[in-house]
């Protein structure tokens, strides 16, 4: 088997695992329910090897309308609730440890967008409008936010998700940046 192929077995194989992550338990299974967090970051893996390593069309579109699918039942669409609020809390403390992870978060929730599946179609009427408070918020933390350095910002990410470069300070020094991303041991010590 040539590199190539080699590549392309392990995102056949990733895609695999992500419908497996989104199908939850074979019936009977009580121990084991859909894990839509995990299946949402690999497919943001997924769209990464794709950048690197072609996916036959066919393939792709078998994933991406299986994906879909398997987005709209009600286990994974409240996942995705989760996986929503998650983000918000995490951009609500986004002047002190969560910015790098909202903007994390948030990039996966726009891949899987722009990439796989229309994300507001699987949302519930009270989580329409998270996406953008979630953007609100970030810009709102991002004149007080620790800057996420730009060697911490993968380099496949798309120049579109402007969060990740939004942080007012980026001249913060790494003293303060390391206290505000470690208050909760500062805190513990002083």
């Amino acid at each position: 088997m040539t590199e190539f192929e080699e590549r392309r077995s392990h995102i056949s194989r990733k895609m695999a695992k992500v419908l497996d992550y989104l199908a939850g338990p074979e019936p009977g299974d009580k121990d084991r329910t859909p894990a839509t967090g995990m299946a949402m970051e690999g497919a943001v893996e997924i769209y990464r090897l794709s950048l690197e390593t072609p996916i036959d069309p066919a393939e792709m579109a078998a994933f991406k309308a299986r994906f879909t699918e398997l987005m709209q039942t009600k286990e994974n669409r409240i996942g995705l609730a989760l996986f929503l609020s998650s983000c918000e809390q995490e951009a609500d403390r986004g002047r002190l440890d969560g910015y790098a992870d909202a903007c994390w978060s948030r990039s996966v929730l726009q891949i899987i967008n722009d990439e796989f599946t229309p994300l507001e179609p699987l949302l519930y009427e009270p989580d329409r409008e998270a996406i953008q408070d979630i953007d609100e918020t970030l810009h709102d933390v991002a004149d007080d936010a620790p800057p996420v350095r730009e060697h911490e910002i993968p380099s496949w990410i798309p120049a579109s998700h402007w969060w990740w470069r939004a942080p007012k300070q980026q001249d913060m020094s790494e003293e303060e940046r390391r206290q505000r991303l470690e208050y909760d041991w500062y805190d513990w010590h002083d």
